[in-house]
């Protein structure tokens, strides 16, 4: 089928077409898993609610990728493309009140960039644009999955007034999912009595490419090197004190971020408007169902502490890619259980431990000062080793453990 972004849709009234896999969710992991599939010669349908405008790139969300995530799209050919609208991040520095850790990307073999930041507007359009490039990639704007039917040999998900057939459903239908919860599958966890502010500034010097991250004892406040001269700050507060934030000026925001971030925003100004957004952790306890996987928030959902959530996701991708590619070329049947429970066992300890890290620091750093102190000063000793600091970037980076075929150097 060959694929458009105004796809005729007139093939899904009827019952006989079985695609090998439908992809609930047109986001960044819906498509980089569509594109990926299609690469290894295998054809899926990617469902989304709504055909997506066109929007500035410099608008919206902005996501940290780490440089062993960015491996999949370079695998895919899209890397000189994607790095043309990001900002490599060359630096990390964390900062609390007893301590400080910096990492730069000398601390790395290579010297490689130890991420890049790259808009959610720009990347999702860069790869519909790749997708609808693709034979084997089938993109329909028809509306959200509704009801999900599963059979012994393929699994049905209505959509609107249409009926798609699988072989596999992968849900990337966010933390909501249909797919997930037509599954039975639970998602276990709690939410933050928290919300994070992101906005983007306009700085008046240059920030170097380094992310610079305050630990604070009501949250974290973090800013992210864009391009142009651009960052993003991303702030936690308890959910009271956020929302102050939000009521304030434009001119009183930067100020109130600009007396803990310091001279970097010295003159900066809002270029976007200021979003707001509850926390939660939630990790699926499994990631597969009977003909059904999960990959993304539609699996996983963490404290955003370290700008890992999308990176999970693209870990996702990746596993599940070899998981299915194996099947196929072993003849098995790609939507059984026994091969989508291989699955879970390679991504879930993952998302588990992340998310584990992640809540303990968020518990560290809002702690008392006896605990805040010993932290700092582990941050401080960290920071003197070269080697912990070439394994703390690799493990930021998504270089370490058993790494799927796409992320391998």
């Amino acid at each position: 089928m060959a694929s458009s972004m105004s796809t005729e849709i007139s093939h899904f009234d009827s019952d006989d077409r079985v695609y090998p896999v439908a992809i609930a969710g047109g986001g960044v992991v819906g498509l980089t898993l569509a594109l990926a599939l299609a690469q290894r010669g295998i054809e899926t349908i990617v469902l989304e609610a709504s055909a997506r405008p066109e929007r500035s790139p410099s608008q919206g969300r902005h996501f940290m990728v780490s440089f062993g995530c960015w491996r999949i799209w370079r695998s895919l050919g899209l890397g000189d493309l994607l790095a043309a609208m990001a900002e490599p991040v060359w630096g990390l520095s964390a900062v609390c009140a007893d301590g400080t850790l910096g990492v730069r990307a000398e601390d790395s073999q290579d010297g490689s960039p130890l991420g890049y930041m790259i808009s959610e507007e720009g990347l999702t359009l860069a790869l519909m644009r790749a997708a609808d490039q693709d034979s084997l990639v089938g993109f329909a704007p028809i509306g959200p999955v509704m009801a999900v039917e599963t059979g012994p040999f393929d699994i049905s998900l209505r959509v609107g007034g249409h009926r798609v057939r699988a072989r596999l459903a992968v849900g990337c239908d966010g933390l909501r999912s249909v797919i997930r919860q037509s599954s039975g599958i639970r998602f276990d966890g709690w939410d933050y009595p928290l919300k994070s502010i992101s906005a983007v500034v306009q700085i008046v010097g240059g920030h170097g490419g380094v992310a610079r991250q305050i630990f604070t004892r009501r949250g974290p406040l973090a800013f992210l090197p864009l391009r142009e001269g651009r960052g993003n700050i991303v702030w936690t507060q308890p959910i009271a004190a956020a929302d102050a934030l939000m009521a304030l000026t434009d001119d009183d925001f930067i100020d109130e971020a600009a007396s803990r971030l310091g001279a970097i925003l010295k003159g900066a100004r809002l270029s976007t408007g200021r979003q707001s957004f509850p926390l939660g952790s939630h990790v699926a306890d499994r990631f597969h169902g009977d003909r059904v996987a999960l990959a993304g928030d539609s699996a996983h959902q963490i404290h955003p502490l370290a700008g890992q959530g999308l990176n999970l996701g693209l870990k996702d991708v990746a596993a599940l890619v070899d998981v299915i590619c194996d099947a196929q070329r072993l003849g098995l049947d790609i939507g059984s259980s026994a091969v989508v429970s291989g699955y879970t066992r390679w991504r879930r300890s993952d998302a588990v431990a992340t998310a584990a890290v992640m809540e303990g620091f968020s518990q560290i750093f809002s702690g008392p000062p006896a605990l805040r102190a010993l932290a700092g000063g582990a941050m401080d000793l960290m920071g003197s080793s070269p080697a912990i600091r070439s394994w703390l970037m690799r493990e930021a980076g998504a270089d370490t453990g058993d790494l799927p075929t796409l992320m391998q150097a």
